[in-house]
Order: structure tokens, then sequence, then C-alpha cells
């Protein structure tokens, strides 16, 4: 059997990493396999970093998605691929990769997870966190200042004028593609429990 791939997607900040991380910790590496869209960022070390720290981040033209594309089907294929690994204080790949092979259920998480049409099209259940932009934008704030090691301000400034904008244009609108919307993403909404159901009823067919 193909994998089954599993798009989860939403707004910066609206808990798309934490859900990611919980399916597979609760099902295990060995049956979910995570691809994270955050990877295929464009390497952008052609140009200088004046450029580079110019560019909108935000922007669905920031990201590969040919590459992402070809890499999931290899994984249909059962080869196994080599996922880049970006540096966001230099905007560049760098030379080290993670290796993904097939299992029995892909899940591919991030803001753009199913904004590519050709990867939309072979996606077979697609999840939206839909989580109010208080709390997405609080943890966005968080999660900068700890892991990229920005300022406030800085993290304000990309938030008003890039971050807020493109998710009203591009990753609000991809909800009406939806087969599943999650409400503030609680563990105990229906909406896990449908998610969950799910992927067991995968998992058994595997058995």
């Amino acid at each position: 059997m193909k994998p089954f791939l599993i798009a989860v997607s939403g707004g910066s900040g609206s808990g798309k990493t934490y859900l990611a991380n919980q399916l597979i910790n609760n099902y295990g590496n060995d049956k979910i396999s995570l691809i994270q869209v955050d990877s295929y960022y464009k390497d952008l070390n052609h140009i200088t970093m004046q450029e580079r720290e110019k560019s909108n981040f935000d922007h669905p033209d920031a990201f590969d998605f040919d590459l992402l594309y070809t890499h999931i089907k290899q994984l249909e294929n059962y080869t196994a691929i080599q996922i880049p690994s970006y540096d966001y204080t230099t905007h560049t790949r760098n030379n080290k990769t993670t290796q993904i092979i097939k299992t029995p259920i892909i899940l591919l998480e991030g803001i753009f997870s199913m904004y590519y049409k050709k990867i939309r099209k072979i996606t077979d259940l697609k999840v939206y966190l839909d989580t109010s932009e208080t709390v997405r934008k609080k943890r966005r704030i968080v999660r900068d200042k700890k892991s990229r090691g920005r300022t406030h301000k800085s993290i304000i400034k990309q938030y008003t004028e890039t971050v807020y904008p493109m998710y009203q244009e591009f990753v609000e609108p991809l909800m009406k593609y939806s087969d599943l919307i999650i409400k503030e993403n609680s563990i105990n909404s229906n909406g896990i429990y449908i998610l969950n159901d799910c992927i067991n009823s995968i998992l058994d067919k595997n058995l």
C-alpha cells in the first residue's frame, strides 16, 4: 500500500508542530514519518545577507515545492529521501540532512502543506488547525525569542508586515480545502478524536 498522506496546516503558532510531535510520540517513528514544509525553504546562498533579510519568508514563493513533491513521490515508491536542513540565521541550507523512509503514514506539517496544488491532489487527509490570532501571535513571539534568538521588536515587525498579511492572503483560505478542522488544538476536542480514529484505521489496514 502507498503511504497515507496527512497534511496539517494552519497559521504560524496554531499548534501544528505540537500536534505532529504528539502523534509521533503516540504512534512511533515506525508508523508515521514527519516532513516539515519549513525544511524546504529555498536556499538563498546565491544572494547577499542584506538581500536575504529583505525576503518575505511567509510567502509561498519562499518554498521549494517541486523538491517537496518529488520527495513525497519517492517515498510512495519505497525510496528513502534526504530532507534538507535549513539555517534560519543565514537563510541557507546546510550540509545536514535527515533520512526518511516509507512508513504507513506520512505527516506533512507546515503553513503551506495544502497550498501547492500537485501536493494537495495526492493528499489523503487535509487537517487545518483553526487557532485564534491572539494565541498564535503569543506563541510566535515565544518561539522566535527562544529558538531563533530574535528580539521582541523584530518579531513584532515581521508579524505585522508579513506574517499576518500572508496568513490572511494565503493560509486562511486553505481552510476551504480541509477535510477536518480542529479548533484551538485541544487534546480533548472532537477533531482530535476523529484524527486518531483515522490513523488507527489506516494502521490496522497495514498490519
